[in-house]
């Protein structure tokens, strides 16, 4: 299967109806009479990488060519997941939630594939699509899941495959919406489904708005959690996104090789 990126240093300039590309290592390349906009939106789809067929979509066999002669897009082959020689367990589900904190989830299951689980499903919630795309972990062999309904990966119902079959449920990060399905048994989507459905250690690690990890509903829902036998992972101290002079608890990120020595202490728990 062939992936196409543009390259991270490529700067690309419009006006009128031509456009400037200038690609380190090659002299600046000129495309006049283009559909601006239309070459816009291809840029924009290869910023992260993307499959011909998809790429196709917003293109054309000779446009993509040309775009290659030039050094704006990269063909690339997609890597493949190596398990772990010394893996703790054979199955990970990891749940992405709709936080901010969900945008260093590529290396957190870049870091759990390589050195913790022989295999990491991941199950992407509606809200975590504001921020990642699943085409980017598929990219890297990862095996995606989004749709609570539709059969996928040689299963008809994802969820009890998923839940069945997992040693391990991680949600990270967990928004404070996603909290409150988890909370009230709400299975209104798919990691919920799976949260309900295993018999698996879960563990949640929340990112938030510190005011909003203070907020009393929120904080009730927590509680819910541990009470109801889930392990929580207690936020850390970060900036707040929407304003980096303040910083308090609940927006800070998780390091997956603290989380990996977590992990093990929760697991070896759970046997004990």
């Amino acid at each position: 299967m062939t992936w196409y990126v543009r390259p991270a240093a490529l700067v690309a300039i419009a006006r009128g109806d031509s456009y400037l590309f200038s690609v380190p290592g090659r002299a600046p390349a000129r495309i006049e009479g283009v559909d601006v906009e239309a070459m816009a939106q291809v840029l924009a789809l290869a910023v992260q990488p993307i499959e011909r067929t998809a790429l196709l979509e917003a293109s054309s066999d000779e446009a993509i060519a040309a775009l290659v002669e030039l050094g704006v897009l990269v063909e690339t082959v997609a890597p493949s997941i190596q398990p772990p020689p010394t893996a703790r367990i054979d199955r990970m589900v990891l749940g992405l939630g709709g936080a901010i904190g969900v945008v260093g989830a590529l290396d957190h299951a870049l870091a759990f594939a390589h050195a913790y689980a022989k295999r990491v499903d991941v199950v992407i919630g509606d809200g975590a699509r504001h921020f990642i795309q699943p085409t980017l972990f598929e990219y890297y062999g990862f095996t995606v899941w989004t749709d609570p309904f539709a059969p996928a990966h040689g299963t008809g119902v994802p969820h009890e495959h998923l839940a069945m079959n997992a040693d391990l449920v991680l949600v990270a990060s967990a928004s404070a919406s996603l909290i409150h399905k988890l909370a009230s048994g709400a299975c209104s989507d798919l990691i919920s489904l799976v949260v309900a459905a295993t018999t698996a250690p879960v563990v949640v690690a929340p990112s938030m708005n510190p005011q909003m990890w203070l907020h009393p509903p929120v904080a009730r829902n927590v509680a819910q959690l541990r009470a109801d036998g889930i392990w929580v992972v207690e936020p850390t101290l970060g900036r707040v996104v929407a304003d980096a002079r303040k910083s308090g608890v609940g927006s800070g990120y998780f390091d997956a090789a603290q989380m990996m020595i977590a992990l093990d202490a929760i697991l070896e728990q759970q046997r004990g």
